[in-house]
């Protein structure tokens, strides 16, 4: 894991005339977790982009990303359809993890029975979970959730919320998300985008 800190300072971000990010002045400890909040359109997935070099500030800085490794789950899925679920979470992870782990890792997010199904056979819900499972094992330093319970019913997020507490500790992670109960979930410090 990296003990760097992660350094936005006065981080604005245009497009066109409009402005999406001010003066942002934010430090992301080691092993931190945050949750943004904010309604829809406000800049949250513009600074996850900016986080993630997707896209370059138009003033400011952003330090401390050298040699940081980040997996994500955004609000689209980005899975390889052809694939099965089991082989889009292996394809991020190093040889020696196997595919018992993998399944050990479906199993507690309710995914034992599609665990050999194509991709694009599984539904919205089952997609998520699978990057969810991805993005946790990938052994990344930061880990960030882009709105990564969309689409599950109740009874799902609570187990995959208490899946991401017990697989993330001493990890950092970026929440976006628009329900306040997922951030208090995972104890994160709130950070809210107006």
């Amino acid at each position: 894991m990296s003990e760097k800190e992660i350094i936005f300072k006065n981080v604005s971000l245009n497009f066109g005339e409009k402005q999406v990010l001010k003066d942002l002045n934010l430090t992301i400890k080691p092993g931190e977790v945050i949750g943004i909040m904010g309604a829809s359109g406000i800049g949250k997935t513009t600074f996850v982009k900016v986080l993630l070099g997707l896209l370059k500030p138009s003033a400011g800085n952003v330090t401390g990303l050298e040699n940081i490794k980040f997996s994500a789950v955004f609000q689209e899925d980005r899975l390889c359809e052809g694939s099965d679920a089991i082989t889009n979470v292996k394809m991020v992870l190093p040889s020696d993890i196997g595919t018992e782990q993998v399944e050990k890792e479906f199993s507690k997010v309710f995914l034992s029975d599609y665990k050999g199904k194509p991709i694009s056979k599984l539904s919205g819900g089952m997609k998520r979970r699978v990057a969810i499972v991805r993005a946790v094992m990938a052994q990344s330093d930061v880990i960030i959730l882009d709105e990564p319970l969309k689409g599950l019913d109740e009874s799902l997020k609570e187990q995959v919320l208490s899946y991401l507490k017990d697989s993330l500790s001493e990890r950092t992670v970026i929440l976006v998300t628009h329900d306040k109960a997922e951030v208090e979930a995972l104890h994160a410090k709130l950070l809210y985008f107006s």
